[in-house]
């Protein structure tokens, strides 16, 4: 087993762990914490509503197709500057997105912005000691 995995896996579990403890506190169905991207539909549906999700998804999809583009050189010289740019700007849009949602489940939850800080750095960790705290769910906080 690479050292890779042997930090990833744990990881993962941590965040899923954390995830499922999360969606019952807010009165989800734990197991639907355990469905990749349906997951992600229901904490951005709960917490910032659905149109960050398909913005999420798009800027997302957005980032892959332009750097994909650009590293495989099907691309002109010219024109790869402006699917550069593109990429990034999509890749800078899913964060700012990423962000808003963790900051929105951080404040539901009752944790201001350095709870925020500690979800992007951190956030499998950050996931387990936010499902397992005793806290309750706050929806208007959000």
């Amino acid at each position: 087993m690479t050292i890779e995995l042997m930090i990833a896996v744990p990881l993962f579990v941590l965040a899923a762990t954390g995830r499922y403890f999360i969606f019952r506190k807010m009165g989800i169905p734990g197991w639907k914490s355990l469905i990749p991207i349906y997951t992600d539909y229901l904490l951005f549906r709960e917490l910032i509503g659905e149109g960050y999700f398909w913005g999420y998804v798009t800027s997302s999809m957005s980032a892959v197709i332009c750097s994909t583009l650009v590293i495989i050189g099907v691309l002109s010289r010219p024109m790869e500057i402006p699917f550069v740019i593109a990429a990034i700007l999509a890749c800078t849009i899913t964060i700012a997105i990423q962000i808003k949602l963790l900051h929105s489940l951080a404040k539901s939850f009752g944790h201001g912005v350095g709870y925020t800080f500690g979800l992007v750095v951190v956030e499998p960790i950050m996931l387990m000691i936010l499902g397992l705290e005793q806290n309750r769910y706050a929806r208007a906080a959000a």
